[in-house]
């Protein structure tokens, strides 16, 4: 059987979030306890921190509410926390575009992974898809048993009327868009292990989840009266600074 929660959660980005905390909280917690707390480690607080004074990464206040549900439904939900708030949500979520921050031997100490498989022509030729290319994401990741054992989907149903459903695949306190999809696309983004750069200071990077998020949850992004593959890519390509790490 998959090892998979399905959720769906409806409302404003905060009501959104205060659903999430409440009902798998407690999934969030073992993450946040098991992988993202010694994969930071000393560099938690100074993640925090960046996202705080938004000057090297910025993330939309829509999202603060958000984080500041999750963090309240957790709560009201009985889960015990600890010392776990929505500054650490933020952080979980601009994962890695903190990691972008960090020097070469830095990152020699983590390692990701990323997968999928594209099938077209002859391979998807004698199914529904008649020959069209289906993209089949694989959320692997890495090794750990946290992520491995709190896998989600969340579908998000908003009542902001700007915005659109869509649905979020990935791991639980995820309010990004690591892989997603709504009515009309999918988008999935991989991590690149040979990408050993440094991002630089000052740049107000928007987190690369969160950019992807953008293009699938608002209505025709970019304004074209059509919803498709260029809303995604306007919602990249808008950051000037581009992005704190190399990703496809």
């Amino acid at each position: 059987s998959l090892n998979i929660t399905v959720i769906k959660v409806w409302g404003t980005h905060y009501e959104r979030g205060f659903a999430q905390g409440y009902l798998i909280g407690d999934k969030m917690i073992d993450i946040f306890e098991n992988y993202i707390k010694p994969i930071f480690g000393q560099y938690l607080s100074i993640a925090r921190q960046y996202i705080q004074n938004g000057q090297n990464i910025y993330i939309k206040e829509k999202y603060f509410q958000e984080a500041h549900g999750v963090e309240d439904g957790i709560i009201a939900a009985g889960f015990s926390k600890g010392d776990f708030d929505y500054l650490d949500v933020l952080a979980a979520n601009s994962f890695l575009d903190f990691y972008g921050f960090l020097s070469k031997s830095e990152k020699n100490n983590i390692n990701l992974g990323c997968s999928s498989i594209i099938s077209w022509g002859d391979a998807t030729q004698n199914t529904d898809l008649n020959g069209n290319t289906v993209v089949t994401r694989y959320v692997d990741w890495t090794q750990n048993k946290s992520i491995i054992d709190n896998q989600v989907a969340v579908i998000h149903i908003p009542s902001e009327t700007n915005e659109q459903p869509w649905l979020m695949m990935g791991f639980a306190g995820q309010i990004s868009a690591l892989s997603g999809a709504n009515e009309y696309g999918a988008a999935f983004m991989h991590a690149l292990s040979d990408f050993n750069n440094t991002a630089s200071l000052g740049c107000a990077y928007i987190p690369i989840w969160f950019a992807i998020r953008e293009g699938l949850e608002n209505i025709d992004f970019n304004n074209d009266n059509l919803n498709n593959t260029n809303d995604i890519i306007e919602a990249l390509t808008q950051n000037k600074n581009g992005f704190a790490d190399g990703s496809i």
